[in-house]
């Protein structure tokens, strides 16, 4: 994603997972909160995504989140930000590789009225294409990228 997002002329930065073992959880009282899987900015406009995987289609909804990503979210948008979850569907028989985008206020807005986004939902939505570049896959996100 963060590939893809510099090359459709933005800036990301993936925050890294804090390491979370018995040990570090017995000397730390706790571990840090990120609003976002990626901060990204395009042209001065603040961008936060969340990144999502599933391996089967299945129904998405708030329980995929933690507190501090729905908060994060929220507080980015309510800042003048944009928030996004780009939600990688990766199957392996039969093989399907596709990515879903959603815009969070609109998304967070669904889970509030509706609970969650159905699986067959899902499979009905238009997904972001690939392509390689340099032998590295990439996601188009030219259609993404004007909607910010």
């Amino acid at each position: 994603v963060i590939r893809s997002i510099r090359h459709v002329g933005g800036w990301g930065y993936k925050i890294p997972d804090a390491p979370i073992t018995k040990e570090i959880l017995k000397i730390t009282r706790f571990t840090a909160a990120k609003p976002s899987d990626i901060v990204a900015c395009f042209s001065g406009q603040f961008v936060a995504v969340e990144t999502k995987q599933f391996k089967k289609w299945e129904a998405l909804g708030l329980r995929h989140f933690q507190d501090e990503q729905i908060s994060g979210m929220d507080s980015i948008i309510k800042a003048g930000g944009r928030a996004f979850v780009f939600l990688n569907i990766r199957i392996k028989k039969p093989y399907e590789n596709k990515l879903l985008i959603f815009d969070w206020e609109h998304l967070h807005e669904h889970f509030q009225l509706f609970g969650s986004v159905f699986a067959k939902d899902l499979q009905k939505k238009s997904f972001v294409e690939s392509f390689i570049v340099d032998d590295k896959r990439l996601w188009n996100l030219t259609k993404w990228r004007r909607l910010l």
